[in-house]
């Protein structure tokens, strides 16, 4: 297909319509456009393809600048969401999967199910362990430090060290459990009967 100008149509002293591989423009254009319209269309051309170039180069230079904008005021999510522009939209493709008779599995439903077959096989096996392979590894050495008993100094350092306004987890500890103990009468006298877990 070639794409002209209206005012260039007097130019055109044959005009051919070509599809898929029948093409041969170039060929064609050479033997019904003067050498004053050729060097005219090849002049054109490339200045579209420096303009595309351009503003490809300008939208990948904006593109980075603003990744690297939201990476330095740390806006993770706006540093992801430019990630995911650049790289485009993404295809959501899986691999062939075969059962364990070697047939490809196409369902989606029947893959799952033959994923958990293959980790129960997978980590239903017992590991036998060679007490000489054990042997061969060279032990670390003893952190004595960390028998240590903590100090409530050390706990709200830690503490203080969380960020604020989270809600208890599952374990029920309050975000705070600094200024929970801290209002409690007991908290000092009995941080040092609690039991160590191990």
């Amino acid at each position: 297909m070639v794409i002209i100008r209206r005012t260039s149509l007097k130019h055109m002293l044959l005009t051919r319509s070509y599809h898929s591989a029948d093409c041969d423009s170039n060929h064609s254009l050479k033997n019904s456009l003067s050498e004053k319209t050729l060097e005219a269309f090849r002049t054109a051309r490339r200045k579209v393809q420096r303009t595309a170039r351009r503003c490809t180069n300008e939208h990948w230079q904006e593109l980075s600048h603003d990744i690297q904008n939201t990476a330095a005021t740390g806006n993770i999510r706006g540093m992801y969401v430019g990630i995911k522009k650049v790289l485009g939209p993404t295809q959501s493709k899986t691999a062939p999967l075969k059962t364990s008779s070697g047939k490809v599995i196409t369902d989606k439903a029947k893959q799952m199910e033959r994923w958990v077959e293959h980790y129960s096989e997978l980590y239903s096996r017992e590991n036998i362990v060679v007490k000489s392979a054990l042997d061969a590894i060279d032990p670390l050495p003893t952190m004595e430090e960390l028998d240590a008993e903590t100090t409530w100094e050390e706990l709200s350092k830690a503490i203080d060290s969380l960020a604020c306004g989270k809600a208890s987890g599952n374990d029920g500890i309050p975000p705070r459990p600094d200024q929970a103990l801290q209002d409690h009468p007991f908290a000092a006298s009995t941080w040092h009967s609690l039991p160590v877990l191990e």
